[in-house]
């Protein structure tokens, strides 16, 4: 992929629904950051613009699209960063951050899609989890048990920074001056 065209995005999105065995069997032809990034955030702007025209923030649609959008893209980046010191210590050998990644771009990129319909987000975040474990598995080869445990620890670290952040605010919500 030289470039990514809306073509080259639908081809991917694609391949990656109909046969993502396959697509992150292939993955080093598409390793790199630059491509999977971009096709993060282009998933995640579709599916900020999908929840912010099917909720009711009418008065606030750009503050909440942004806030979707950010975080969709910032915590796909921090959960890779997560599994990638997760796979340096188990699998060293395996650990590439570019591949890691590309999994997690790719996964998230495809999922976030439906994750702006509400109540769809739970069904999302299933799928998003399972092609990350495809991915581990098929690319970077990882045992059934260390992409559980990779898995495990990206989503026990997103859920320990959210928990932060939620008590973060919450004081400075009390410490008004």
């Amino acid at each position: 992929m030289n470039q990514l065209t809306i073509k080259n995005y639908i081809d991917t999105l694609s391949s990656i629904i109909k046969n993502p065995g396959v697509f992150f069997e292939n993955l080093p032809k598409y390793s790199g950051i630059k491509y999977p990034f971009y096709f993060l955030c282009i998933s995640c702007l579709i599916s900020a613009f999908v929840f912010i025209f099917s909720t009711s923030a009418a008065d606030y649609k750009a503050l909440t699209g942004s806030v979707y959008f950010i975080n969709a893209v910032g915590m796909t980046i921090i959960a890779a960063l997560f599994a990638y010191a997760s796979i340096l210590i188990m699998a060293p050998q395996r650990a590439d951050y570019k591949k890691c990644f590309s999994i997690f771009a790719y996964s998230a990129g495809t999922a976030v899609i439906g994750a702006g319909i509400p109540f769809f987000i739970w069904f999302a975040e299933i799928w998003k989890w399972w092609l990350i474990g495809k991915g581990l598995k098929k690319n970077i080869k990882l045992t059934g048990v260390q992409t559980i445990i990779v898995i495990s620890v990206s989503i026990c670290s997103i859920l320990f920074l959210f928990s932060l952040f939620a008590h973060i605010t919450a004081i400075s919500d009390t410490m008004k001056i």
